[in-house]
């Protein structure tokens, strides 16, 4: 069977179903079998999730740089917690890579961080009275550190300010999304069909092997349609 599905940024929870490729970039996925230098990398400190198990089936690939498939060869294209990672000019043109490669009726669904589930949760904790001074974080602290946007201290020294960076070590969201946003972006690369869909309410039919459940309560899942009749 061949490929007819495409897992992107598929870290260590890979779809194995038959028809699916999975994808990622990471520095884990690039030195997956070299079990020695994840150790010694983690143990100094500069490669996060080194003890993970990263699957064997996994296809290294940079997605900045366009997806390797022929035009109108996928039925579908799915990610989780990888779009947000994109600057917003990136992941315009990885919206356009995916409406490229699927078919007519493919289906494209992505997984990202809800903002508006934040922004709630930001208002919510404007009405709890503070508990006196020192006791917890701000409202407005636990919202910035969730959008995982900006790093909490500057870089300090060579190691810090190159070779983490280039490890993973500070990898940070580049966009955030509400639905409002995220359904734009998906109509201005040519998706119809654009619809918000719960944890395992989609239309590809091996879901349940790709969301995952310890993400399901802070996700935004959306999915669109490449035309029957392409632009």
């Amino acid at each position: 069977m061949g490929t007819f599905g495409i897992n992107v940024g598929c870290g260590t929870s890979p779809c194995e179903r038959p028809g699916w490729e999975n994808l990622d970039k990471a520095v884990n996925a690039r030195i997956r079998n070299v079990l020695g230098l994840r150790r010694v990398l983690g143990f100094v400190g500069l490669l996060p999730g080194a003890e993970e198990r990263w699957p064997k089936k996994l296809r290294v690939l940079d997605i900045r740089k366009g997806l390797p498939y022929k035009d109108n060869s996928l039925l579908y294209v799915y990610s989780s917690h990888c779009f947000e990672h994109l600057y917003r000019e990136q992941a315009m043109r990885f919206l356009q890579e995916c409406y490229r490669v699927l078919k007519e009726g493919g289906v494209l669904r992505l997984a990202v961080p809800d903002l508006e589930s934040y922004c709630r949760e930001y208002m919510a904790g404007l009405e709890t009275p503070p508990s006196g001074v020192g006791q917890g974080e701000s409202p407005a602290d636990v919202f910035v550190r969730r959008l995982l946007m900006v790093r909490e201290s500057p870089p300090r020294g060579i190691v810090d300010r190159w070779l983490k960076p280039i490890l993973g070590k500070h990898t940070i969201h580049c966009w955030a999304y509400d639905w409002q946003s995220l359904r734009a972006r998906f109509l201005e690369a040519g998706f119809t069909n654009v619809r918000r869909c719960s944890y395992l309410e989609s239309s590809i039919p091996d879901i349940e092997f790709l969301d995952l459940a310890e993400k399901k309560d802070e996700s935004l899942y959306v999915e669109g349609s490449k035309p029957t009749t392409a632009r």
